[in-house]
Parts: structure tokens; C-alpha cells; sequence
């Protein structure tokens, strides 16, 4: 679940608009400071944990025995950048068992900061 986490956090922090190809035009790619602003981003799909049956510690799911436990997600967020790189992501999610049954879904509230240290404009 940390992993899935943690890539959830990357999807937003690199959330981009659909109208950034107007500022590609240009030649030599997209500056940073063009990127800098505003954003609006979503995410949903399914995904899969795989637990050690006795000790419910996550373990690889191409180890016999593993117990599969199937989930979907759903996140709506917004991300915030300046030109020198720096962000900050808010987003909500929802995980579910898949398929939906009597188990409560996990509801959760990120917020994620940091800085952009490699960017290539191309």
C-alpha cells in the first residue's frame, strides 16, 4: 500500500495541462518557468497487494502462496509549481476492494512538497 502511495504522489507531482503544447511550439522544448502555475489532475485504475498469508507482510506476488488482494483507487487533486521547480500536491483518494463488498473503503488526504531537481526541456 506505501508503494502504491508513493507512486500516486509521483502521477500528481508531474500533472500537466493539456494546453501546454501551444508553449512547445517554440523551439528547444518547454522551459520550466513555462510550467510554472496551476493544476487540476485525476487518476483511477486498479491494482493488486500481495501479502505473506501468516504474516500480512507485503511480499512479491510471484511467490507461492502469496495471498492477491485486488483493489481499485480513485484520486482528484491539484498541484501548484513556481519556475524554480518547486510544487506542492493536494490530492484525495479513494481505495476500494475489488470487487466492492462490505469492507469500508480507505478515504485519505495527501499532501505531498517538494522540488524538481532534473528537468529536460525537450
Amino acid at each position: 500500500m506505501k508503494t502504491f502511495l508513493i507512486i500516486l504522489v509521483a502521477i500528481f507531482a508531474v500533472a500537466m495541462s493539456e494546453n501546454l503544447s501551444t508553449v512547445a511550439a517554440g523551439e528547444g522544448g518547454i522551459p520550466l518557468s513555462a510550467l510554472a502555475g496551476g493544476y487540476a489532475s485525476t487518476a483511477q485504475g486498479s491494482f493488486a497487494i500481495c501479502l505473506n498469508p501468516t504474516t500480512h507482510i507485503e511480499e512479491s506476488c510471484t511467490t507461492a502462496g502469496t495471498r492477491v488482494i485486488p483493489l481499485s483507487f480513485v484520486a482528484a487533486g491539484s498541484s501548484t509549481s513556481d519556475s524554480n521547480g518547486n510544487f506542492c500536491n493536494t490530492f484525495s483518494q479513494v481505495i476500494s476492494d475489488l470487487p466492492v463488498d462490505a469492507s469500508p473503503p480507505l478515504v485519505a488526504a495527501n499532501v505531498a512538497a517538494g522540488k524538481l531537481l532534473n528537468y529536460d526541456p525537450v
